[in-house]
Order: C-alpha cells, then sequence, then structure tokens
C-alpha cells in the first residue's frame, strides 16, 4: 500500500481533471490506475531510498508529512512523464529533496512529534552589586 492514497495524490495534482489527464495514456478520459499505481510506487521507492538509513522501510505509520511528500512526488512524476515540468515544480521537487536528505541525515525526525517546550529552564537576570572586575570575580568558581 502507498503512502499517498489515490485521494492523497488527486489533491496534490489539483483535482480529479488534472489527475485524469496526468494519467490518461490512451486518450479514454478516465483515470488510469496502473499508471497511478506506477507513480505511487515510484513516490514511496524515491521515499525509502533516503528514509532507509535511519528507519526500517516501509514506514508502519508514516507522518502527515510523508503522505504528502509522497503525493507530490507521485504528482511529479506523472507530470514528468507527460513533460508537463514547470519551473516552479522542478523548485518544488529541490525542496523535496532537501527534505528528505535532512531525514536520511537525522536532522529531521519523522518518528517521534517535535518536542515540547521546557518549562524547567528559565532565563533571569541578576542584578550585580557592585563593580565587576578580575579581582571581584577571584575565587567565584
Amino acid at each position: 500500500m502507498s503512502y499517498a492514497s489515490q485521494s492523497d495524490v488527486q489533491i496534490a495534482a489539483g483535482g480529479v481533471a488534472n489527475l485524469v489527464s496526468l494519467t490518461d495514456q490512451d486518450n479514454t478520459g478516465a483515470l488510469d490506475l496502473a499508471v497511478l499505481a506506477k507513480a505511487q510506487a515510484r513516490a514511496d521507492s524515491t521515499i525509502h531510498s533516503y528514509v532507509r538509513l535511519r528507519y526500517a522501510t516501509p514506514l508502519v505509520s508514516p507522518t502527515e508529512e510523508i503522505k504528502d511528500c509522497a503525493a507530490a512526488l507521485a504528482v511529479y512524476y506523472l507530470r514528468e512523464a507527460k513533460q508537463m515540468l514547470t519551473p516552479p515544480e522542478i523548485d518544488a521537487q529541490k525542496l523535496r529533496v532537501g527534505w528528505l536528505e535532512g531525514v536520511r541525515d537525522g536532522k529531521i525526525r519523522i518518528d517521534e512529534p517535535a518536542p515540547t517546550r521546557s518549562t524547567a529552564v528559565k532565563s533571569a537576570i541578576v542584578a550585580i552589586a557592585g563593580d565587576v572586575t578580575r579581582d571581584t570575580l577571584k575565587g567565584m568558581w
């Protein structure tokens, strides 16, 4: 099963009509599920090529970020096959790959939620009486 459902890819493509036009290779006016499945599999494979260095694949509980990335990758590959890529789409693909590289390198964690902000550490400004010099600080540490 793909990380991105047909519905996810449809949303990433901009609607049903766009998805049909991207998958319809025989000009039938219908969604070609085989073409869609191939793009979804390629998207999953791309994700695995990056995340398998840190996580067991396939991911058991993919995050929303992974699902969104898989959907966007599937649309990218469909548009690439139709030779319909625009410069903004190519730039977006570079950002996706950069994000996946961040996951691969351990800079981005996808297996746990972001830590909550600690309330144990608080900043405080403490007034120091008198002049602070080398001689007055001697013996403090």
